[in-house]
């Protein structure tokens, strides 16, 4: 639930709490069940923040070694303060995880989710009522459900020094402020190297897009990519630095933006 895909540069206080326990049935089964509440506050008051909560549960049974399989459902709520509006989310997936040979591994989770959705939409009036009451539109609260596909999928090579990713993710998310509850589906690539004394380089990029439901607005498409290091100055102690770009979309609104940005810092690690 952690904000993304920001349209302004506008500071965000996020905070989030999780709890989940697993139990196991038997050497090859456990069942798994836990949840999170989270909140959103934005600092310019003309965007919106959001109150949440995830509860979710599972079953996953190892077939051998190296495969597993399991079922997964999770219940989503999100709501906005200062504004009308709520959403409840249900989502079924199934899981299956895999490791091919000794270096790759492919993990796949997919179903279906159903989203209901309440709001406020502008209604445009019937001309003659226009000119009597003399505005143009008026708001109105909706009421909607959707059906649609929700899931993931990821694929890792591990090598003796690197490491590459794919990834996938069709999902839900309480928007960022402009755009409230919201489909998104990712797309990335991520490839990492250990293989120099103290330093580890990392490059990544991938695409990004969020389609509003409910409002009625255009997609959002984002494109990004970067790179970055870490260098140990000591045992636990590292130097982190990072460069990033960022491009984004609008369909139709003639929205277009590219950012850029470097960053330096101290990271402790002592594990």
């Amino acid at each position: 639930d952690q904000p993304t895909a920001l349209l302004f540069d506008n500071r965000e206080y996020f905070t989030e709490s999780s709890l989940a326990f697993t139990y196991l049935l038997s050497a090859r089964t456990s069942i798994t069940a836990g949840g999170s509440g989270f909140l959103v506050r934005q600092q310019n008051a003309g965007l919106l923040g959001v109150n949440g909560y995830d509860l979710h549960g599972s079953i996953r049974h190892r077939l051998s070694r190296a495969a597993t399989i399991g079922a997964q459902y999770s219940h989503q709520h999100y709501s906005y303060p200062g504004a009308y509006g709520q959403s409840d989310i249900n989502s079924y997936t199934g899981i299956y995880a895999t490791q091919i040979g000794r270096r790759w591994k492919f993990s796949f989770q997919g179903g279906a989710s159903q989203a209901e959705v309440q709001g406020l939409q502008e209604v445009a009036l019937d001309p003659a009522i226009a000119a009597l009451l003399g505005i143009n539109n008026v708001s109105q609260t909706f009421y909607k459900k959707y059906t649609f596909p929700t899931g993931s999928a990821s694929l890792t090579r591990q090598f003796k020094t690197s490491s590459l990713s794919f990834g996938y993710a069709e999902s839900v998310t309480p928007g960022n402020g402009v755009y409230l509850t919201s489909r998104t589906s990712s797309g990335t690539v991520s490839y990492s190297y250990v293989g120099i004394r103290k330093t580890s380089l990392s490059i990544s990029g991938g695409e990004y897009q969020l389609s509003s439901l409910g409002q009625g607005l255009q997609s959002y498409q984002q494109f990004n990519g970067g790179a970055g290091m870490s260098y140990a100055i000591y045992k636990w102690l590292h130097l982190t630095t990072r460069y990033d770009a960022r491009h984004q979309e609008i369909d139709v609104a003639g929205y277009r933006l590219t950012g850029y940005r470097a960053t330096i810092g101290i990271a402790f690690s002592p594990g």
